[in-house]
């Protein structure tokens, strides 16, 4: 089985949970105040997969379960976490940005991930049960990976936007330009408001491009970019389901992502017991 998760954070982080693993947390905890826990006890527990790369925003995850990911991905990983507990006991696979953990109304409203979306809450299903995590980070570049295909399947749109996209640019910079020239004039310079009428080309240049810009470019070209775009995720997890019954003693869970590798690692090393 194969399926696609979205999650979007505004803290920097994104959890993979089942909302039944962590139904315990309260509101205080998630809201942050014990930090140490939402990112460290409850990942290490296998409650909670955290994906840590230290920026906001809305990232992408492509989840295997009990399937094999294609040669070609292993080849294109920058970094691998394997064996990361992860409990998902009710059969609900939820991605979200860590402050929106046990969030019951989000979690309620949230759906399968669609290319053009920009849910920040997403959840799939999937058989319950332990499952053991490997977290690929997959190197992609747009303009090599991406654009070539984009422009091949989409024709001469491509090159209307790479033409129409530089002209309302230009009309957005100068019209703030002229903006700040007329504020500035007439604060400290006490010119008279009839004197700009020049202000109306670059207001005009914006109104003209931006309106081409909406009716040349049909909205199917945009929901193709995203379509394509979504052929190449950035995060793949290969879901290994555990036998029922099986001894979940001797796994932990953790995090991935640039900054949560870094705080696993520093984690796991400051309990191993010091060598004589």
């Amino acid at each position: 089985m194969i399926f696609e998760l979205a999650s979007g954070t505004d803290v920097a982080s994104h959890a993979i949970y089942d909302p039944a693993a962590t139904s315990h947390l309260t509101e205080k905890e998630i809201a942050g105040a014990l930090y140490e826990m939402l990112y460290e006890q409850e990942p290490l527990k296998g409650n909670v997969l955290l994906y840590d790369e230290a920026s906001d925003g809305i990232t992408m995850f492509r989840i295997y379960v009990d399937e094999q990911i294609p040669e070609e991905f292993v080849k294109r990983s920058e970094a691998k976490v394997e064996n990361l507990l992860l409990k998902v006991p009710s059969g609900t696979l939820v991605a979200s940005g860590v402050e929106y953990l046990n969030n019951k109304k989000e979690i309620e409203a949230a759906a399968p991930f669609t290319p053009d979306g920009r849910s920040l809450v997403t959840k799939v299903e999937i058989p319950k049960g332990n499952y053991l995590v490997d977290a690929y980070e997959i190197c992609i570049d747009w303009d090599k990976d991406i654009a070539p295909l984009i422009e091949n399947e989409t024709g001469s749109l491509w090159s209307r936007e790479g033409r129409l996209g530089p002209m309302v640019g230009l009309g957005v910079v100068s019209t703030l330009i002229a903006i700040a020239v007329l504020v500035l004039g007439a604060i400290f310079s006490g010119w008279a408001w009839s004197n700009f009428w020049w202000l109306t080309i670059p207001i005009a240049w914006l109104a003209i491009s931006a309106l081409l810009f909406k009716i040349l470019i049909p909205k199917q070209y945009w929901k193709k970019k995203d379509e394509i775009a979504a052929r190449f995720p950035s995060n793949i997890l290969v879901f290994t389901r555990l036998p029922d019954g099986a001894d979940i003693t001797k796994y932990h869970g953790g995090g991935f992502g640039p900054a949560g590798r870094e705080r696993f690692e520093a984690r796991k090393k400051s309990s191993e017991p010091e060598k004589q």
